[in-house]
């Protein structure tokens, strides 16, 4: 044991000597050195010595070996190629390439080492695994996302070309059935256009029935969702949204105009009832066929009466068959926003001042 201590403190120390009088002894080189676990390879690679990385695999390191990741707390464990992708270093990425590491191999995340270079941006890292056999649409992660859709989230245009020249499929979905487009950020937008050039799907739906435009103003992201706009996103899309997807809880209560249009006229109990609903976050089709169950017992306990039970589920009904429009979803995010506003109390008391009717008035205010 004091001999994998002794190789232990060479590689600290990065005294290339000193390794390889370790080694000469009989070190065994793929032992784990650490109580961690990290292995001497990896242990090598993380402290930047080029020189000790090649005597240790010379010596037999092997280049595919996991090792416990130096910054883990909760024992997630990394191959060399990742840590290699991950400290951005193509000359180490090179070595152990040379001496086969396998570049498709997932870490205890499920996470590629093209996938890493990707989100990191690192083009050089990224170009030399897809030359040695990246394979560029690898599913990776608990959603199954792709290193084009790591690049979009983090903003790296270089990287989304290079990928793009290199076939990666421009509509590919993960789990959520996001694509590349769903994934972009406000921080995204000079990728966004490199993805769009590369004829992404602009009106691609995912699991909960949103375009990447509806999906990007759902998460407030509106500089990406303006520039999706200018590309010729579908403004007029019919979102499937439920009234489970609002961010109702941080706005400020339910938009009669989304909820309830005036031509319906519904009595006052009913619009009670539908308040409560859209404030509450309920899931409209979930609690439909809860009412639908509990039809006579609903209507026995005196709280609503038959008519307006029968009401209440033809609205909900109505609300789950005609999806939001666009416009109605985006007073909704807009409103949401606005709350957290420290200035948002003083524009609604100017708004309030001005000669405008009431109805006018409590629209400009998203009320």
């Amino acid at each position: 044991m004091p001999f994998y201590h002794g190789l232990r403190r060479a590689i600290l120390d990065r005294d290339l000597q000193d390794v390889q009088k370790w080694l000469d002894r009989g070190v065994d080189v793929n032992k784990r050195i650490s109580d961690s676990g990290v292995t001497p390879l990896n242990m090598a690679m993380y402290m930047g010595h080029i020189g000790v990385i090649q005597l240790l695999l010379r010596y037999g390191a092997d280049p595919n070996q996991r090792s416990v990741c130096r910054d883990s707390e909760d024992g997630e464990e990394e191959y060399p190629i990742m840590v290699a992708a991950r400290l951005r270093n193509v000359n180490f990425a090179q070595l152990l390439i040379d001496h086969h590491a396998l570049v498709n191999k997932k870490d205890s995340a499920s996470l590629s080492p093209l996938y890493y270079a990707a989100m990191l941006g690192n083009s050089h890292v990224a170009a030399l695994l897809i030359n040695s056999g990246a394979d560029l649409n690898l599913p990776v992660g608990k959603l199954d996302a792709t290193a084009l859709q790591a690049a979009v989230q983090h903003g790296h245009q270089g990287m989304v070309k290079l990928l793009c020249d290199n076939q990666a499929k421009v509509n590919s979905r993960d789990k959520e059935g996001n694509t590349p487009l769903h994934c972009a950020t406000d921080k995204s937008l000079k990728a966004m256009v490199q993805l769009m050039e590369c004829n992404a799907n602009l009106e691609a739906v995912n699991l909960q029935g949103h375009t990447p435009l509806v999906h990007l103003i759902k998460l407030g992201h509106y500089k990406a969702a303006m520039l999706l706009i200018s590309h010729g996103a579908n403004v007029r899309f019919m979102t499937s949204i439920s009234t489970q997807d609002l961010p109702v809880q941080g706005a400020f209560g339910a938009d009669i105009f989304m909820v309830a249009p005036p031509s319906t006229h519904l009595p006052p109990s009913v619009m009670n009832l539908i308040h409560m609903v859209v404030l509450g976050g309920w899931d409209s089709r979930q609690l439909l066929n809860i009412m639908q169950l509990q039809y006579l017992q609903l209507s026995q306990d005196g709280s609503l009466n038959l008519n307006d039970l029968k009401t209440f589920c033809d609205w909900l009904t109505k609300f789950n068959d005609e999806p939001m429009a666009l416009r109605d979803l985006c007073r909704i995010s807009i409103r949401a926003n606005l709350r957290k506003h420290t200035g948002f109390r003083s524009i609604v008391k100017s708004v309030k001042s001005l000669p405008l009717p009431m109805l006018m008035q409590e629209y400009l205010c998203f009320q």
